[in-house]
């Protein structure tokens, strides 16, 4: 499943809950509770296993003063969509040696720490690595701290820009407040009955209320962290989309021990065609198209409208109006938003931008009848199907919903594919600039090149000679 900009509050159970991967020895039941630890001011639950407060203050305590710690975690989101089973997976794996050894490899971020140095690159085909940038940079002297491997504003954001936020083993093993957030709110601490994760007795640990817990597995024997469940909410697009059932989001401590990792887990090897830097620089977004600015190649689409089901024609040179937006759909919720959103757009446009424009539903899938679908939704546009696969073949779609605008010549100025959210409600500023004259897909293209220059610039700056981390 995709990624999106709900790391803020993922970061929240993951990060205060990650803060209890440590090894120690078993804990003893109490009938009664130590002064609580300065600063604990969650609202505790007694049951009749071990004291949760205890419990949680005993596993801090181990991973602070943790000397080595291993694990090959993974981050993982299982649920059924449309009937069929699906698991996502991406890496959360930390090796930590004292004082100053680290591995995070994390989603798409790979990092590691020793002799005095951090590097860093990035695995991700779309970008091309991150232009194969290999990041190097000195660190404070001492033992490890999350505040320094976090020193780079986008290696931060990578370490978090999945599914559970930033891993919560280093913030366990180098944060400095990993529970603050958590024990600022108020959240309850409730034991749970003892369960098993393969050959590992385990106590489990909720922090917070029945609808926004987390839950954490605790190996019995070393208190070191087996798994931590995450509620969903914290991924909204899972959360609301109806046809996922049964999500369920952990991170598996796979193989999570105390013990020393091999020497050779601390070091990277750069590419080859790596280029070293000081700090990462973001390369700027691609433009959503390659046919932005230009007129696509030849299609035609048979266009319904109106009550008597008159009919007009799409082509690679626009239709019978200066603009056409064409909104290409499937048969699910997603799209069923969306167009509700561009008729919401279209009866709010003044008549003239209106009169100027051919608003188009192009359904991409087969099923019922266009006007069924329609009628259920409650949108009355003009509509197309396309048994010719134009979206696919012409303009490169392959997910719904996705947004074209194509201006007086058929020009393709304006390119959603999916659309993200908001989108929509930017097509009126888009269509008045199309109206007053302006080529907003020249436009487009021309800040886009200027865009890369001054990427290029800033990578030119921080670069590094390859002698200096080979």
């Amino acid at each position: 499943m995709p990624q999106a900009a709900r790391l803020n509050v993922l970061c929240f159970p993951v990060g205060m809950v990650a803060l209890l991967v440590c090894g120690c020895e078993p804990v003893e039941r109490k009938t009664s509770v130590e002064e609580p630890a300065q600063g604990f001011t969650a609202h505790v639950v007694k049951t009749e296993s071990s004291i949760p407060e205890h419990l949680l203050r005993k596993v801090l305590t181990c991973y602070r003063d943790a000397t080595a710690y291993q694990d090959a975690a993974v981050v993982r989101l299982a649920y059924h969509q449309r009937g069929v089973a699906q698991v996502d997976e991406a890496p959360l794996a930390v090796r930590f040696q004292a004082p100053d050894r680290l591995r995070l490899q994390a989603y798409t971020l790979d990092c590691a720490v020793q002799n005095g140095r951090l590097v860093a690159q990035v695995i991700d085909d779309f970008s091309n690595n991150l232009d194969n940038q290999f990041l190097l940079q000195t660190m404070p002297p001492g033992r490890i701290s999350a505040d320094a491997v976090y020193g780079d504003p986008l290696l931060t954001q990578l370490a978090g820009a999945g599914m559970a936020g930033r891993p919560p083993q280093l913030e366990l093993l180098a944060g400095d407040d990993p529970l603050g957030d958590l024990l600022a709110s108020g959240a309850s601490l409730e034991s749970l009955p003892a369960s098993r994760i393969g050959n590992h007795d385990c106590l489990r640990l909720r922090i917070g209320s029945d609808a926004e817990s987390a839950t954490l597995w605790l190996d019995k024997a070393s208190l070191i962290i087996r798994r931590l469940e995450l509620p969903i909410s914290i991924i909204p697009q899972v959360a609301r989309d109806t046809n996922i059932k049964n999500p369920r989001l952990t991170i598996e401590f796979h193989n999570a021990t105390f013990t020393a990792p091999p020497a050779d887990s601390f070091t990277i090897k750069p590419r080859t065609e790596s280029q070293g830097v000081s700090r990462f620089i973001p390369p700027p977004p691609q433009l959503p198209s390659e046919l932005v600015g230009r007129q696509p190649s030849s299609f035609q689409l048979s266009v319904i409208q109106g009550r008597d089901q008159s009919w007009t024609t799409v082509t690679e040179t626009g239709s019978d109006r200066p603009q056409t937006v064409l909104l290409w759909l499937a048969r699910h919720e997603g799209s069923q938003a969306a167009a509700l959103a561009l008729q919401q757009v279209v009866r709010a446009l003044p008549k003239t931008l209106v009169e100027s424009t051919q608003f188009i539903l192009v359904m991409a899938e087969q099923g019922e009848a266009m006007d069924v679908t329609l009628g259920r939704w409650n949108v009355q546009l003009p509509w197309a199907l396309d048994p010719q696969a134009v979206g696919r073949d012409v303009f490169g779609i392959q997910q719904a919903p996705a947004l074209c605008v194509l201006g007086p010549k058929g020009t393709l100025e304006w390119f959603q594919h999916p659309v993200a959210p908001g989108a929509i409600g930017a097509l009126p500023q888009v269509l008045r600039d199309l109206d007053a004259g302006l080529q907003v897909g020249q436009l487009l293209q021309d800040e886009a090149a200027e865009n890369w220059r001054l990427y290029r610039a800033a990578l030119a700056e921080v670069r590094i000679a390859n002698e200096g981390f080979r």
